[in-house]
């Protein structure tokens, strides 16, 4: 996910450039324009607009007009036209990975800027110095230039130039993890028009990109691609070739983030054959870049490493340095995959001599790391152990969390091959303590945002009300104004308050079916079942069960994400369903240490991919059995799960060998409470909203097994769904 990341990154730097190469027609009209009879002004002003438009194509033809534009503008005192060229290359070297000189340069601009009093080269300067220091990882640095650029270009009123500030602070919180302020950030872009009215589309897209790139960051994939099917649509109708590359990126790395390999690789082949097409060979490279990521996924190691030699080579000719790293870094990761450790070690030297070289530290970190896990695989333990420690420091430094989770995982198997048994241990417990930390900080996002999703809608809702009684209230003024007019014009106001009052009943129960949403998402989340559950993995590590505990701690994060992303579904493949359940009752069989066993089956006319429900209509009367009827059992408690084709509907069963209703209520009303299942009020909920807007419904039936057949307990739960099909 890491190196997805740092991808995407590159991809919204694209779209941030104020000045981004464009067509050869633009670039041969303005060249045959030098041929004419010019001032000394309009020719520099010429040179540098040819070296914006060539920017990420040709550096050899910047530097060249570059160098023209600084030496007239400086003999005719042009401080404008001077500071516009050292623009021009302080990008062209920043994007080589030069950082020291693209600062140089950038600060030229600002001096020159500075003495003329030119707040518009101020600003651009202090977003390219911005720039830089985002590409180091310096990202407080950043926002201390994003943020005074932004000052520079609101003085003067530089709408475009504010909508570039506050994008690049918006994609900077993104890389801090800040998403909901980045998505503020591109929110307040969005809201500045700029003239003409056709520039306001182009840069809608742009920050349409940005938003579904915080999206999908956030895990959330539906909204993500909504964004991003934003942005695609009008960099199609303005045929904006590099934009639309930009858009079928991202749309594949979503599709890579799923797991679902072959979209993302009909897209990035989308990309590619446009990109060959305007013969954009920088997005070429991105491209061939995350195809080997796909390969690489699918254990396809030839051709992951055919694709990262391609792109390997057109980021040398391009002379980009950072591109260089991250391909040297890809190609260590293949050859370590398929164990060839010799020639990953070949790789990974060149990287982290080139990346120490540009200040690049997070792919030094990674280079760190590789050589700890090749030295490990060649037993030379050491050396591994050096290495090891050497990422640590530098990934304690920059504060990545995932890298050093992956360190200290590798340092606590070199260790115990050094004979280290309490080093080992100690690593493990970093390693665990980092693990869980990570894995709390990511689901505690995904919740908080679920949460403020919920709460913007209901402020929205509340707005929305306010303005409808409003609404209402002019009609009836004019009702009572225009009585006399007659019954037609009274029809129409009838017929308009109807059409409110509808519309206000749909919103209420789109804002129960939120509700709902968030109420349910919480009782998967049960923090008992989390925290128990993540108990019982830690024990199986401290007993050096590493095989178990691993295969508990995936079971355990496959069923937090199901759930985390079943809560923003209406329904599931049947296969799917069945996933969830098997990895939930798995860990509550850890959690009660095997006190109880399960069967599910599958009735064989049920196809488990097409047909699909909705999500986690189980889960609740299963934790109700495992909690609450198996309580007080003395035998091993029994779960059976049936799903049966009936006519038109899926017949979903559970049944448990436990306290039946009737001892239920026995007890409860020896206790006096008049406690309600919230299994039951939660799905009797759900069945009430789903039966609303379709009309097949959903039927509930709870029995007592006793009443069913003599001398059984236990509870059997009956759920007719109507069949339905993806």
């Amino acid at each position: 996910m890491q190196q997805i990341k740092y991808t995407l990154l590159l991809l919204l730097f694209i779209t941030s450039i104020s000045t981004v190469a464009q067509n050869q027609a633009v670039v041969d009209s303005l060249e045959v324009l030098l041929e004419t009879d010019l001032s000394d002004k309009e020719r520099i002003d010429v040179w540098n607009t040819l070296a914006g438009q060539l920017a990420t194509t040709d550096s050899i033809k910047v530097a060249e007009y570059t160098q023209k534009a600084i030496r007239l503008s400086k003999k005719i005192n042009y401080p404008v036209g001077e500071a516009r060229a050292y623009h021009s290359v302080a990008w062209i070297i920043m994007v080589k990975g030069d950082y020291e000189k693209a600062i140089t340069f950038f600060k030229k601009e600002y001096g020159i800027a500075q003495k003329a009093n030119d707040n518009m080269h101020k600003g651009r300067a202090l977003l390219g110095l911005g720039a830089v220091a985002n590409r180091q990882g310096n990202f407080e640095k950043a926002i201390d230039y994003y943020e005074k650029s932004l000052k520079e270009f609101e003085e003067i009123d530089a709408q475009r130039q504010m909508i570039n500030a506050y994008t690049n602070i918006g994609i900077v919180k993104s890389s801090q993890g800040k998403y909901e302020e980045a998505k503020d950030y591109y929110f307040q872009a969005l809201e500045i028009q700029i003239e003409p009215e056709s520039k306001n589309e182009e840069k809608n897209a742009n920050i349409y990109n940005n938003i579904g790139t915080s999206y999908n960051w956030q895990g959330n994939y539906q909204k993500s691609i909504e964004y991003y099917l934003k942005a695609l649509k009008i960099n199609e109708k303005i045929d904006k070739k590099y934009e639309i590359v930009a858009n079928l990126n991202n749309i594949g790395v979503v599709y890579y983030a799923q797991n679902n390999y072959e979209k993302a690789l009909e897209y990035y082949t989308k990309a590619s054959q446009i990109n060959e097409e305007i013969d954009y060979q920088w997005g070429l490279a991105l491209n061939y870049v995350n195809i080997s990521l796909v390969y690489g996924k699918l254990n396809n190691i030839e051709d992951a490493l055919t694709f990262a030699s391609k792109a390997l080579k057109i980021n040398q000719e391009l002379g980009d340095k950072s591109q260089i790293v991250l391909d040297y870094v890809i190609i260590t990761e293949i050859y370590i995959q398929s164990k060839e450790f010799q020639k990953a070690l070949d790789y990974v030297e060149k990287a982290l001599k080139l990346s120490q070289e540009i200040g690049a530290e997070l792919e030094t970190v990674k280079c760190h790391l590789n050589l700890g896990i090749i030295y490990y695989n060649l037993e030379e333990f050491t050396k591994a152990k050096e290495f090891l420690n050497k990422a640590i420091a530098l990934a304690s430094k920059i504060e990545v969390l995932q890298k050093l989770s992956e360190i200290y995982e590798t340092l606590a198997k070199v260790e115990k091959e050094l004979g280290n048994y309490e080093a080992a241990y100690e690593v493990q417990l970093k390693f665990k303590e980092l693990s869980d930390s990570v894995f709390n900080e990511e689901k505690s996002k995904q919740i908080a945002t679920l949460e403020i999703q919920y709460e913007t809608e209901k402020k929205d809702q509340e707005i929305l009300n306010l303005n409808q009684q409003a609404e209402i209230k002019d009609l009836q003024v004019q009702r009572r104004n225009f009585y006399l007019i007659g019954t037609g014009v009274l029809a129409v106001l009838l017929l308009g308050l109807g059409f409110v009052l509808f519309r206000q009943n749909q919103l209420k129960n789109e804002q129960q079916t939120t509700a709902l949403e968030q109420r349910l998402l919480r009782s998967q989340m049960n923090p008992h079942f989390i925290f128990n559950s993540l108990i019982a993995i830690q024990n199986y590590i401290y007993q050096n069960k590493t095989p178990e505990a691993g295969r508990f701690l995936a079971k355990f994060s496959q069923l937090m994400r199901a759930i985390l992303e079943g809560s923003r579904q209406d329904l599931i493949s049947l296969e799917e369903e069945v996933k969830l359940l098997e990895n939930y009752l798995t860990l509550q069989q850890l959690r009660f240490e095997n006190r109880f066993t399960y069967e599910i089956v599958i009735d064989e006319k049920l196809n488990q991919e097409e047909v699909v429900i909705p999500p986690m209509l189980a889960q609740p009367f299963l934790e109700s059995s495992i909690e609450h009827s198996f309580k007080n059992l003395e035998q091993e408690g029994k779960l059976f799960i049936r799903f049966i084709s009936q006519d038109e509907n899926l017949l979903l069963e559970m049944e448990d060998n436990g306290m039946g209703l009737n001892q239920s209520l026995a007890i409860k009303k020896e206790q006096r409470t008049k406690q309600v299942s919230r299994a039951t009020q939660i799905t009797q909920e759900r069945l009430e909203l789903f039966n609303k807007k379709e009309s097949k419904k959903l039927s509930l039936n709870i029995r007592d097994r006793s009443e069913i057949e003599a001398n059984t307990q236990g509870i059997l739960v009956s759920l007719a769904i109507p069949l339905k099909f993806a």
